[in-house]
């Protein structure tokens, strides 16, 4: 289907001015600020979509309080003429959804979009403004948020388990950020979110991982639980209990009858137990008198203690020594310095006295009645002895300081010294006492054990020689000492099972605080991949929403006959390069003159991409260099001519038509007054 062409454009009332201009196609509009150039732009423009209601609106001009005007454009395309008409003075019917019937009209002749750019507005932008700018005229190859989530998903870790988490940290973020609205906006604040959210599990996985540390060491802290299991030890225990039960049900009954004999009984095994533990009890004793006995005896060396005495008190000696030589020293060298400061004071009075005077009075001119040549030789030669003297004292002072710093070192080493034989004499002594206490005590532990065994021995045979009691029919353990030995044994098995209870909870805790761990780095490591993802399709983005625009605009500029090239960095910035350049250039480092013809290229690229009426209405063109100027009207001809633009008006500040390029295929429309000499001719 052909493109329609814009041929003319009838305009009443706005800004005062009264348009009816046939266009070729290719419409340059020349003159004078304020010769109504940017009107005619407006005038399209409003004439397709009307006034704005706010300042805001990018798509139809500002003009502040509505005007009473008119605007008429006329179209052709291969299917005929289509007129529209705009009263610019009524406002559209109330209501959020209606739409006028001029824009309807409008929307199904031209489409949605068309690109009006002022090239003063796009140079003297910020690079933020530029970015919003960029993703505004580029539309539809912008990727939205579904999409861009969409191939942030594509970018996710394949295994099961990592796959999973990364779910749900996507889940996380789409509580937060829904995935609505324009693709690049969506994974900037997806890109914050993870970042933040990066903090939170590097935090917690750190706080997880010392968590299985302080596990495993109370763990490691527990006694070792027994052999078996804590089911072993409950199951024992159970066993004891219902022993126990049974034993109290029978010793009931039989407890008086057998008392006599189990007494008689215990007793003797009672005896014999402390017969048993005597004779281990003197067996242990005589090992441990035979143990401390073996211990050596410590060697106390007083006379190494009583020489570094010695040599301390010979060391302060010789430093008190020293140290009264340095300071009777330094003492002397300060008066020789103060004598030697004074003559040189002296000889230098007399040397100022003598200056300028040859044995002459230098008041009077006659001979000299003080000598002074006589008194400076003799100054002379004092201050050079009582330099010599200083410096010799001077020497002797360093010397006796450092005889009294070697002293001062000598007396700390033999104090260190004194030091370490008291405390080896100390450590002598001590073990010697040790050793003595030990001994004693082992002896006396040896002569009590000695004494018990003959008195228990003595016991057990007394009752061995004791007649037992007999019972008819009545044999077998004391239910009291059954019951007792019962309850020894249940509280063994209570304790063993409260070892393995409280074993089992620590390897619980353990487990638990792996898992956690284990949890809070998959969460980690899924933050990371997500992280990575949105940069990848932060990227991908930019490519793809800028690609087209760059191709397109790079076209423009190769018609223009320009060296440089664009590209675009993430954040929608503009760089260029050229093959002259060292190195790429963002587009803020560019002169104003380069900027205008890249931001043209730009205006040009944006109304190729899928516009139904490709139409370029530019503002500005002054910006482009004079040099220049032809070539680029030349690449605006050519793209219409080859049917890639089907209008382009571009507005040019000039004040005189001389100003003004002829370029083929580009026609000239003159707002401004006509020259004298153009009339004059005429």
């Amino acid at each position: 289907m052909t493109a329609p062409r814009l041929h003319r454009l009838i305009a009443a009332g706005l800004k005062g001015a009264a348009i009816d201009d046939a266009l070729s196609g290719c419409d340059l509009f020349a003159g004078p600020n304020g010769s109504g150039k940017s009107t005619r732009l407006i005038a399209v423009q409003a004439g397709l979509w009307g006034c704005a209601g706010t300042p805001t609106d990018s798509r139809r001009p500002w003009l502040g309080e509505r005007p009473a005007a008119r605007v008429e454009l006329v179209f052709r395309d291969g299917t005929g003429t289509k007129i529209l008409r705009r009263d610019l003075s009524t406002a559209p019917r109330s209501g959020a959804k209606s739409v006028d019937t001029v824009t309807a009209q409008a929307q199904a002749l031209v489409g949605d979009h068309v690109v009006r750019a002022d090239l003063g507005d796009f140079v003297a932008e910020t690079p933020a403004g530029r970015d919003r700018l960029l993703r505004q005229l580029c539309g539809a190859a912008c990727w939205d948020a579904p999409r861009a989530l969409e191939h942030l998903r594509g970018r996710l870790p394949t295994g099961e388990a990592e796959r999973k988490a990364a779910d749900t940290e996507i889940r996380l973020l789409l509580r937060s950020h829904s995935a609505a609205g324009e693709g690049g906006a969506w994974v900037g604040e997806a890109l914050t979110w993870a970042t933040a959210r990066f903090t939170v599990t590097n935090a917690g996985q750190g706080d997880a991982r010392s968590a299985v540390v302080i596990a495993e060491q109370a763990a490691r802290a527990l006694p070792a639980p027994p052999a078996g299991g804590f089911a072993a030890a409950r199951e024992r225990l159970a066993q004891l209990r219902s022993q126990r039960d049974v034993a109290v049900a029978a010793g009931a009954g039989r407890a008086a009858a057998v008392k006599a004999v189990a007494a008689h009984q215990a007793e003797g095994e009672r005896l014999a137990a402390r017969v048993g533990a005597a004779e281990g009890a003197v067996a242990d004793g005589e090992r441990g008198l035979r143990t401390a006995e073996a211990v050596p005896v410590p060697v106390l060396d007083e006379a190494a203690l009583d020489a570094a005495r010695a040599t301390l008190e010979r060391a302060r000696v010789a430093r008190d020594s020293a140290a009264r030589r340095a300071e009777t020293v330094r003492h002397e060298a300060e008066g020789s310095a103060h004598h030697a400061a004074r003559v040189a004071g002296e000889l230098g009075a007399l040397d100022a006295l003598a200056v300028g005077a040859t044995g002459c009075c230098r008041g009077c001119a006659l001979p000299a009645p003080l000598d002074l040549a006589g008194r400076i030789g003799a100054a002379r030669v004092a201050a050079v002895a009582a330099r010599e003297d200083a410096d010799a004292h001077q020497d002797a002072a360093r010397v006796a300081a450092d005889t009294l710093r070697r002293r001062e070192s000598a007396g700390l080493v033999a104090g260190t010294a004194l030091r370490t034989a008291e405390r080896h004499l100390e450590e002598a002594q001590r073990a010697a006492v040790a050793r003595t206490v030990a001994i004693d005590t082992a002896a006396g532990a040896l002569s009590r054990a000695q004494a018990r065994h003959r008195l228990d021995e003595e016991a057990l045979t007394a009752w061995h020689e004791t007649p037992a009691p007999v019972v008819e029919g009545l044999v077998g353990q004391d239910p009291a000492d059954e019951l007792a030995a019962l309850d020894a044994s249940i509280k063994d098995a209570d304790a063993e099972s409260e070892r393995c209870r409280k074993a089992a909870d620590a390897e619980a805790a353990v487990q638990r605080a792996i898992a956690e761990r284990d949890a809070a780095e998959a969460r980690h490591a899924a933050v990371v991949a997500v992280g990575t993802g949105l940069r990848a399709t932060q990227r991908a983005l930019v490519l793809a929403a800028t690609e087209p625009v760059r191709s397109a605009a790079n076209s423009v500029l190769e018609r223009v006959g320009v060296p440089w090239r664009v590209d675009f960095r993430e954040g929608g910035e503009v760089w260029l390069g050229a093959a002259g350049w060292t190195a790429e250039r963002p587009f803020g480092a560019l002169s104003d003159a380069e900027r205008a013809i890249t931001a043209l290229a730009l205006a040009v690229a944006f109304v190729r991409l899928g516009q139904r009426w490709p139409a370029l209405l530019l503002d500005g063109l002054e910006r482009v260099d004079r040099d220049r100027l032809p070539a680029v009207l030349g690449a605006l001809a050519s793209l219409v001519r080859d049917g890639v633009l089907a209008n382009v008006l571009v507005a040019l500040v000039a004040t005189d038509p001389a100003q003004v390029p002829v370029v083929d295929g580009v026609t000239v429309h003159w707002l401004g007054a006509v020259p004298v000499a153009a009339r004059e001719a005429a």
